[in-house]
């Protein structure tokens, strides 16, 4: 099974407020499992990851991320049809 997706790359809301950095990313990334929120990112072999993450603030369609999250990782913002553990990636009819 191959997913079309669309990776979150340099659109991040970083916020600096002194010593402490706030990430925003769009709140349409994130999923709810029972009552984890989570989103899926690309392992190094191409594949999907999911990964829980801890949120904080909304502002908009922003939501902060507290933890589980870095502020270089990748992770995708929507796809065609839902995604699952695992699932090799194709970006723009390319396999990752």
């Amino acid at each position: 099974m191959f997913a079309d997706v669309r990776l979150q790359l340099p659109e991040s809301t970083i916020e600096n407020r002194g010593a402490n950095i706030s990430l925003y990313i769009p709140s349409s990334s994130i999923q709810h499992k029972g009552q984890l929120n989570v989103l899926y990112s690309c392992s190094s072999t191409g594949h999907t990851l999911l990964r829980m993450v801890r949120l904080g603030n909304t502002r908009g369609d922003l939501v902060e991320v507290l933890s589980g999250l870095g502020k270089n990782d990748s992770f995708i913002v929507s796809a065609d049809r839902p995604l699952t553990g695992g699932a090799a990636l194709k970006v723009d009819g390319t396999h990752l």
